[in-house]
Formats: structure tokens, sequence, C-alpha cells
């Protein structure tokens, strides 16, 4: 004979002071962004090959960049794959920076002027990222007194 099931302290419709309620359950450790850190030559090789379409680029792939954008014909090739991947990610600022790279003299420079750009956007959302991490370590340390 089968044990019945025990008994629960509500019936299921009934919501009580114990049920979790979506606005108070926190999200899951999981959800939160985590930022992959390539090697060295990985970052060269992410700037060189990925361009644009890597939006965590560090100091090597941001360099190899900016160093490929002034080498004629590499520098032109680099700016239509980047504008394709500005185009996508919905960024006009890249889009028409890539574009003016597509002109031989100022193409180098524009490059430049993106990756500058490129890394102020990532230092920020790093920031970001610190600042509630530590918010919720506070939370969390609050909680636990």
């Amino acid at each position: 004979m089968a044990d019945p099931q025990p008994a629960l302290p509500y019936s299921p419709g009934e919501v009580n002071s114990m049920t979790p309620r979506p606005a108070l359950v926190e999200a899951p450790a999981t959800l939160t962004p985590t930022i992959h850190y390539r090697s060295f030559f990985g970052e060269i090789a992410a700037g060189a090959f990925l361009g644009d379409f890597a939006r965590d680029l560090r100091v090597p792939g941001a360099a190899t960049q900016i160093t490929l954008s002034f080498i004629p014909l590499i520098g032109s090739m680099c700016a239509m794959r980047d504008l394709v991947a500005d185009l996508r990610h919905h960024d006009r600022v890249g889009a028409t920076l890539n574009i003016l790279a597509l002109a031989p003299i100022l193409g180098g420079f524009s490059k430049t002027l993106e990756v500058v750009r490129g890394f102020a956007h990532v230092s920020h959302a790093i920031r970001v990222t610190q600042r509630q991490r530590d918010q919720r370590d506070q939370r969390n340390q609050r909680a636990d007194v």
C-alpha cells in the first residue's frame, strides 16, 4: 500500500505569508554577467579576427585592431567587418566611424577613436557590475546578522 502524501500546511491554491512572491525572490547568482578573460594571444587573435564582434576586448586586442587599421588593404577589410558588427549591435557612432575608416587617410584615426570609445563602454559596464555585486554582498551580510 502506498504511503499517503504528507499534508501540506496550506491548500495548493491558497496564498499565505510563507509563499514566496516574485518581487521578494532574489535572482540566482548564475544570472549575473560573467566576464570571460582571454589569454594575451587570445586577445590579439580576437582583435584581429573578430574585431567589433568581440565586445569585451582588452588592451592587446584593441592595440591589434588599431595597428591593423593603419595597414592599407587590411584596414579597409577590418573596417567593413566592424561596420557589419556595429550595424548588428545598433551602434550608430561606431558604424559612422567605420564608414570614415573606409577612406584611406582617415582609416586609422577613426578606428583609434572607435576603439577608445569602446573601452569606455566596457570599463563602465565592469564598474556597474562590480558595484551591483558589492551591493548584493552587503545586503547578504546584513541579512546574515
